[in-house]
């Protein structure tokens, strides 16, 4: 394999640019995410005091989230000169402390409409960075272990679907089935500093700073659904299939050898579930109060690892599967707003 000048490179590039620009915070299918979540709440401000049956929510989630994530990428075959990289880097434990608002509106108890947008910083967690023989992908030729103790997520989410009522007049229960279609964005910055060399063994490792930015977004489609026990406690099951494009960017800043700020680049096809199992306790028709515990499962098919040398060329290697698993803990506090209860 040969080196990429830089107008070889462009002509690589020019059919992934609007993918790689979506890894920058400002970007159309961001945009209109957050423009659709403003207009459904912005509804909800206004449901109080309107005339037709439209029952709505806004809800505060304070969250606590576990976040482990890992991907390794290998070296190119035919390469002769330096740099020829492969990197097997791991993420465990990142403990993030998130804050979530909510929406959601149910139009002539049918229609429903959902938005969800969370921001969260990271407290603490763990990361090894390990550099591969190029040549084999398999040999570890150096290795540290560092702290994550910095670096944000943020998600946003948008649905659409219908609200299925069946009542067991008997026994006075309702299960309310929810199918819906959505987008979702999720980005995480991790980071890796405070690092300790252990191969070869020579100790701290002085001024390392290096981050992985990685964006996962596509369609979804899920369940809701709601098991109303008695009038005023519920039991809470969700469930999403995602399938999503993921990219992402990786600036390894010790390493002369590659560019910076962006030093490699990932693009993969994805696919994503999310389970939620929660109790919901309402105090009257205007608060409820909410537990949910959550799981996500992300993965990428094998997809492209881009290396950007610091001299100015590029090659293209093959990037392994990326994992991606969370845990959260959830406290939901809810205001209704119901215009026929």
């Amino acid at each position: 394999m040969k080196y990429i000048n830089n107008s070889t490179l462009t002509n690589i590039l020019s059919c992934n640019i609007r993918r790689r620009s979506s890894t920058h915070p400002i970007n159309l299918r961001l945009s209109a995410l957050l423009g659709i979540s403003v207009l459904i709440i912005l509804t909800n401000l206004q449901t109080a005091h309107a005339a037709i049956n439209l029952d709505s929510n806004i809800s505060l989630t304070p969250s606590i989230r576990f976040d482990d994530v890992d991907w390794r990428s290998d070296g190119a075959t035919g390469i002769s000169s330096s740099p020829n990289k492969a990197y097997v880097l791991d993420w465990k434990n990142v403990s993030i402390f998130q804050l979530n608002l909510g929406s959601a509106i149910i139009f002539n108890d049918f229609l429903y409409a959902k938005s969800t947008v969370g921001f969260g910083v990271i407290a603490s967690g763990d990361n090894q960075l390990s550099e591969l023989d190029a040549n084999n992908n398999n040999t570890v030729i150096a290795n540290s272990v560092n702290d994550a103790d910095d670096g944000d997520v943020f998600d946003i989410s948008i649905s659409f679907g219908a609200l299925f009522r069946i009542v067991d007049h008997s026994v006075k229960n309702t299960l309310l089935l929810i199918p819906q279609i959505g987008y979702s964005v999720h980005k995480q910055t991790l980071h890796m500093q405070n690092g300790v060399q252990t191969i070869p063994s020579t100790g701290a490792v002085s001024g390392l700073d290096s981050n992985y930015e990685s964006q996962w977004d596509g369609p979804w489609i899920g369940l809701d659904l709601r098991f109303e026990a008695t009038t005023t406690s519920a039991l809470q099951f969700r469930y999403e299939y995602h399938i999503a494009d993921y990219f992402a960017d990786a600036n390894i800043n010790l390493d002369n050898t590659l560019a910076h700020p962006r030093s490699l680049s990932h693009n993969a096809d994805a696919t994503g579930t999310i389970f939620a199992l929660g109790w919901r306790e309402e105090f009257n028709d205007s608060w409820f109060l909410g537990f949910e515990v959550m799981t996500q499962r992300w993965t990428t098919d094998r997809g492209t690892n881009l290396v950007f040398p610091s001299n100015g060329a590029a090659y293209k290697t093959q990037l392994g599967k990326v994992s991606w698993s969370s845990t959260s803990v959830n406290v939901t506090i809810s205001r209704f707003f119901l215009s026929h209860r």
